[in-house]
């Protein structure tokens, strides 16, 4: 009895958007300003827009299937041409083998011969790709080539996602499909909720709270500003092609492809959301990819980085709002990060010039304590991100609407067995969020601006003051010629 052992690999093959041409556009684009003409003006929101864009790239667009384990075709015809009499060359020289023919021996010559002359063909085209990427690189300069970052990440298999079975945190396997998408599911919901304040500070955390709810309470007197055409059209010329769709499968294609008319209806139903200060379900939910982050066991989440897919219409009306928030809010030089124009570079020049004043000029150590915050974005809270915002000059209609973009919000796990169920994400900020750095960068500022207030660890380079904490989002870094300083930083935190 003969037993076929052999599997055939399991192929999940996905529907990608077509790339479309400018015939094809542009009927995604008229088909768009027909639908959106017959909708009466009560029913024109950014929720029936998504739905009149999907439509109009099913219809005009298209889609195409990928399949990940298929195999790449030959292009090359010699290749191709010296492929067939090697593969009959090898047939007979088997068939000779088995049958015991006294021309086994020429038969493997020829076999082998055939076998030479199909690798010197494959090395030449190996080589003459090589020379071809070269040449590009070096034309596109170097480093600063896309070329460069694609092989990159091909030679990283960094587009090769390695399902692999799940590890609890004891180390035991999870074979089971329902517990180990359970499993997941409440790690993750466990893993995006805010801190709980410790009890020591309950005081503190009523505060934020009620401060919280007083700030983003609606005035009649507020006086509303839509958005501009000029700020659409820059938050659209910063989309990237070829990135993931949210669960709303809306590229960004389907915005930077859209015409006047089309982008003069995409403003009109992001400005009714804006208006209403009412969000779409559909931008409240997301999808949460697993990342393996390099180190420890592979399977345990603890292991591993979530990253969230969302809506892209979404984001752009994030965008906008992120611009006009940077425009009024007040974040001190200590804060390097979420801010344009600035890199850890002109941190780490400060550092090393307090450290050469000290030791030359004065003759002192300078002791630093480097801090992080450990799943800062994770574990932030929504309350304290709204209170230091308004703080920081925010206030009324995009305090009200940053309070609400985070806030319902849920996303299910990609994982081998399917998506698990939706978790929720509880007073937490929103993952992968276009606001969550600028929000994170201006709630993590308090603490140089609370130093400053009690003129604690203040630091003169040359003839400037500077504050003696510099910040990068959620790492900190204590400078002094005080050794206390620090303790005295922690002390004032606990007050």
């Amino acid at each position: 009895m003969t037993i076929n052992t052999k599997t055939k690999n399991e192929t999940k093959k996905s529907k990608r958007w077509k790339k479309g041409d400018e015939k094809q556009w542009k009927q995604y684009n008229e088909e768009i300003t027909k639908e959106w003409a017959l909708l009466k003006p009560r029913n024109r929101n950014t929720s029936k827009l998504q739905e009149i864009i999907t439509k109009s790239m099913s219809t005009n667009i298209g889609t195409r299937t990928i399949y990940p384990n298929k195999k790449i075709k030959i292009l090359n015809t010699d290749i191709v041409k010296a492929k067939k009499p090697r593969k009959v060359l090898k047939t007979e020289f088997n068939s000779a083998c088995k049958a015991n023919h006294p021309d086994t021996i020429e038969i493997k010559e020829k076999y082998l011969k055939a076998q030479k002359q199909l690798r010197e063909l494959i090395e030449h085209e190996h080589q003459d790709k090589i020379r071809k990427i070269t040449s590009q690189l070096i034309k596109e300069g170097g480093a600063n080539s896309n070329m460069f970052w694609k092989l990159r990440k091909k030679l990283l298999n960094h587009n090769t996602q390695v399902e692999y079975d799940i590890i609890d945190e004891g180390g035991t396997p999870l074979t089971d499909s329902t517990k180990a998408k359970k499993y997941i599911a409440d790690y993750f919901e466990d893993l995006y909720q805010a801190r709980e304040g410790e009890e020591s500070h309950a005081g503190w955390t009523e505060f934020i709270s009620e401060s919280a709810q007083k700030a983003t309470k609606f005035s009649t007197e507020e006086n509303f500003n839509p958005f501009s055409t000029k700020e659409l059209n820059k938050c659209i010329m910063k989309l990237k092609r070829n990135k993931s769709t949210g669960p709303d499968m809306i590229p960004n294609e389907a915005i930077k492809e859209a015409d006047q008319e089309t982008r003069t209806i995409i403003l009109e139903a992001l400005n009714r959301t804006y208006a209403s200060e009412t969000i779409p379900a559909e931008w409240q939910h997301g999808e949460i990819i697993r990342i393996y982050k390099g180190k420890g066991i592979k399977g345990k989440c603890s292991n591993e980085r979530g990253i969230t897919l969302s809506s892209n219409m979404g984001k752009i009306f994030e965008r906008m709002l992120d611009q006009r928030i940077k425009n009024s809010i007040n974040i001190t030089e200590a804060q390097a990060g979420g801010q344009r124009g600035k890199a850890t570079s002109d941190h780490l020049l400060i550092i090393n010039s307090l450290i050469q004043q000290n030791k030359l000029k004065h003759n002192k150590t300078t002791y630093i304590a480097l801090l992080d915050v450990t799943k800062a974005y994770d574990k932030a809270w929504n309350d304290a991100i709204i209170y230091t915002a308004n703080s920081s000059g925010i206030e009324g209609k995009n305090l009200r609407i940053m309070k609400k973009l985070n806030e319902n919000l849920n996303a299910k796990i990609k994982t081998k067995h399917g998506y698990t169920r939706n978790i929720k994400i509880r007073d937490s900020i929103r993952q992968g969020g276009v606001l969550s750095v600028i929000e994170y960068a201006n709630m993590m500022d308090e603490i140089p601006k609370e130093l400053s207030l009690r003129s604690i660890g203040s630091q003169k380079l040359g003839t400037e003051s500077l504050n003696g904490c510099l910040l990068w989002m959620d790492d900190v870094a204590l400078i002094n010629e005080d050794a206390m300083y620090s303790k005295k930083c922690w002390i004032l935190q606990t007050k």
